[in-house]
């Protein structure tokens, strides 16, 4: 249970057809137009009005634009590590064992678990037009959005094991990884950084907590993505540093494999839990705190 929770956060169940009404009724803490204006205002600065400028002619005023991601000062929050478009079946496989450079997901077929992903017109290897714009649309655009930099475990960047023999290998993506941001690899075995496109891969042997402070800074503000592999996010999970997961559910099960979880619920004594229904048959479940 999280600090301060005297109750499991609540969960809602949404339907793409009917984004604005829950299936089943939930009591979510009401809003007042006060706490509107403390989250857009965070602290105790005053905000500057036309009577109290006068007060404070010799005090002065702060820069409303002066922050590393563009944003006004008076929106800005504290940085979050993020899990986003994180594929598991129904029964909770997430890839499975034995990889290899020919099966990145071991002997897990990726296809039923990315498949929703690569029909939506925002998908970045799209070469021909078309594709969905519906939910699962919306959520492949919101990928890069306020993201910073990266942090992958090695078995994400690579299939080899041990220490390197080669530095030729570059990773699954080729000249133009999709990352665009500082990239940090966990891995017992350091190698040198190096660039491919406007992506640049570091390689870190930390802790989470350490690794996520190395990822902050470079972020300059903007949010950390956690990207995986499912090792990588139950360690983080574990720490505690984790504070939004976006899971994208495949209608079938696998059966054997390295597992996220057995249950969507496992996570709700640590997070708000909400999920949608999409047309495609995945079911999001968006969780926070």
């Amino acid at each position: 249970m999280m600090p301060g929770h005297d109750k499991r956060p609540h969960r809602r169940r949404w339907t793409s057809s009917c984004i604005r009404s829950p299936v089943q009724e939930v009591h979510a803490p009401r809003i007042w137009p006060s706490d509107v204006v403390r989250f857009y205002t965070r602290g105790n600065h005053q905000r500057p009005t036309a009577d109290n400028a006068a007060q404070n002619r010799d005090v002065p005023m702060p820069s409303t634009t002066d922050s590393p991601t563009g944003e006004p000062l008076h929106r800005r929050r504290p940085q979050r590590l993020k899990v986003q478009n994180f594929f598991v079946s129904q029964d909770g496989v997430a890839a499975g064992e034995d990889q290899t450079l020919e099966r990145p997901f071991g002997h897990v077929d990726p296809g039923p678990l990315t498949q929703w992903a690569g029909a939506t017109d925002s998908w970045p290897n799209r070469t021909d037009p078309g594709g969905s714009r519906g939910v699962d649309d919306h959520i492949v655009r919101d990928f890069t959005h306020n993201i910073g930099a990266e942090i992958m475990g090695s078995h994400k960047f690579s299939p080899f094991r041990g220490p390197w023999t080669s530095e030729d290998w570059k990773g699954w993506w080729g000249d133009d990884p999709p990352f665009r941001t500082p990239v940090f690899v966990l891995t017992h075995h350091l190698r040198p950084s190096f660039s491919l496109s406007d992506t640049t891969f570091h390689f870190l042997d930390a802790s989470p907590s350490e690794a996520l402070r190395i990822a902050m800074d470079a972020a300059q503000g903007k949010d950390v993505r956690l990207g995986g592999g499912v090792t990588t996010v139950l360690e983080f999970l574990e720490a505690g540093l984790v504070e939004d997961l976006h899971i994208a559910v495949a209608p079938h099960d696998i059966g054997s494999g390295l597992r996220l979880w057995t249950s969507p619920t496992d996570f709700e004594d640590r997070f708000h839990h909400e999920s949608v229904l999409s047309p495609s048959g995945m079911e999001h479940h968006f969780f926070w705190r």
